[in-house]
């Protein structure tokens, strides 16, 4: 491996040791160990340092990328028919999985702007009992009692808020 590869790759772990609040571990990726400097580590004018560079490149790699971008229903709904057609050998899909974990999330999520709504004296969205549960095909049914022509311009997690509320409507 060429050795600025090397030495950007060894900064880019300590740069992410530093950023977690943590010190490297092995004493090669202490600061000034590397006896080779490289031109990667100089400074343009004007331009940021190559280790803010590499940790804000890492910060972004280690954003989730199903949280930069919400799913819509029509997307939703297409893909839970395409896994519906795989019969038994949907479960090992990982269009299922990604399905399941997009209604988990946003499930936690809504549950929390409930909870916080409550704390702070305003009005949640729905009121559930203690235990509830929602079962897939009443989830699909009601994403598919959203008109076609809406579907694409409504987020998953606007669904099934609109769903929670229809099925657990606040009283008083």
């Amino acid at each position: 491996m060429h050795p600025i590869r090397i030495y950007l790759a060894r900064e880019a772990l300590i740069a992410l040791a530093e950023a977690r609040g943590s010190r490297p571990a092995c004493a090669a990726f202490k600061r000034g160990s590397h006896v080779r400097r490289s031109s990667a580590r100089r400074r343009v004018e004007g331009d940021l340092p190559v280790t803010k560079k590499l940790l804000a490149a890492l910060a972004l790699a280690l954003v989730p990328l199903g949280a930069a971008e919400a799913m819509d229903v029509a997307t939703f709904l297409a893909r839970a028919d395409a896994v519906r057609k795989k019969g038994m050998l949907a479960m090992m899909s990982s269009d299922y999985k990604a399905l399941r974990q997009e209604i988990l999330t946003h499930s936690r999520t809504l549950r929390a702007e409930r909870l916080a709504a409550g704390r702070a004296g305003r009005r949640p969205a729905y009121c559930p009992p203690p235990r509830t549960g929602l079962g897939t095909d009443e989830i699909l049914a009601a994403f598919r009692s959203i008109p076609a022509a809406q579907r694409p311009r409504t987020d998953v997690k606007d669904a099934l808020r609109a769903l929670l509320a229809r099925k657990y409507p606040c009283r008083g």
